[in-house]
């Protein structure tokens, strides 16, 4: 369900012509999900959509350090 979260709203950025999208660390907060899985799942999403569309720039908008030290290391 996470991985398809990412994918829904990167078609929708590409039917709209977005150029530029920005996520969250999406379920992490209240909803408990583990970081480091839900990272893997964002850069993976979008890594599979990357050929499909004229999206110029994906942001991983990251709250705290923890999130932001993961993300650093999955996108080595």
């Amino acid at each position: 369900m996470l991985k398809s979260c990412y994918l829904n709203s990167l078609q929708l950025a590409a039917v709209y012509d977005i150029k530029t999208i920005a996520f969250p660390c999406i379920s992490t907060g209240v909803y408990g999900f583990p970081k480091k899985p839900a990272a893997e799942i964002a850069v993976d999403a979008v890594k599979s959509f990357a050929g499909n569309a004229e999206i110029d720039e994906v942001t991983f908008v990251c709250f705290d350090e923890e999130s932001y030290k993961i993300y650093c290391e999955i996108l080595k």
